[in-house]
């Protein structure tokens, strides 16, 4: 089976008080010593969810010039 990604999001989690997004509501049992976090959504043929307190992109290089940064 081809694997296909057909969606990548990353949503900020603040910690309290501040509300989180209407979409995370109810996904994670919030408490008081909760930290801010991340949740990553990765969406395709399967959908899969990842929730974090730390979370690292890399840049991979590019052969395209307009993709150089500078």
């Amino acid at each position: 089976m081809p694997s296909c990604i057909d969606g990548i999001s990353l949503t900020h989690l603040p910690e309290l008080p501040l509300p989180w997004p209407a979409e995370a509501v109810g996904r994670l049992d919030r408490t008081e010593d909760l930290p801010g976090l991340v949740w990553l959504r990765i969406a395709g043929p399967l959908e899969i969810d990842a929730v974090a307190s730390i979370v690292t992109v890399y840049r991979a290089p590019s052969d395209d010039a307009a993709a150089v940064l500078r």
